[in-house]
């Protein structure tokens, strides 16, 4: 949602919705649902379900950091995948998805070892499992995170090794952006 930067305008929605803006030609009117901390479970309970119809085109959900770090197993995790498509088909006309991928916590340099490789490899299994979800289902794009190299790794995260910085989420939003507009132009 924008955590480690001082404004939205240089997170993840800022940057999504002017790349987006940029590839479909027109302006872009977007809205956050969500909090940090938020688990999938919490996001539809908190925010979706109470939420009135929401006009939207296209939706774009991220998610994961905190259920892997909660260690939702991977039916928790695809059970709050389809509780959120569930409930934003119902309050939408039908608007397409995208999902984020699981951010690999592997790279996470606030994390120690082996304390990163361990939640590397739990947010891997939930992307794994999210890979096979988005595929199975109609209008849901899952977008793999943006690639870094290593030595790129320091740049892309903010001053807490943790969040990204607005490199970082200027290259997430990128392509959660060219996937959104794939979806729209289908």
């Amino acid at each position: 949602m924008g955590v480690g930067v001082p404004a939205h305008a240089v997170g993840l929605v800022g940057h999504t919705a002017r790349a987006l803006g940029r590839a479909m030609r027109r302006p872009v009117r977007w809205r956050v649902l969500g909090r940090g901390g938020a688990t999938g479970r919490a996001l539809l309970k908190e925010f979706i379900a109470p939420a009135p119809p929401l006009d939207a085109d296209v939706f774009v959900v991220i998610l994961g950091v905190n259920d892997t770090l909660g260690f939702s197993s991977p039916a928790q995790w695809i059970g709050s995948l389809d509780a959120i498509l569930e409930s934003l088909r119902r309050r939408s006309r039908g608007a397409p998805i995208v999902l984020a991928a699981v951010p690999p916590m592997q790279h996470f340099p606030a994390l120690p070892s082996p304390l990163r490789q361990v939640l590397g490899f739990r947010a891997y299994v939930l992307d794994r499992a999210a890979i096979a979800w988005a595929g199975a289902r109609d209008a849901v794009a899952h977008v793999p995170h943006a690639y870094a190299e290593h030595a790129e790794i320091p740049e892309i995260f903010c001053s807490d090794g943790f969040h990204p910085s607005s490199l970082g989420y200027e290259r997430w939003g990128a392509a959660l952006a060219a996937a959104a507009a794939a979806l729209l132009s289908a």
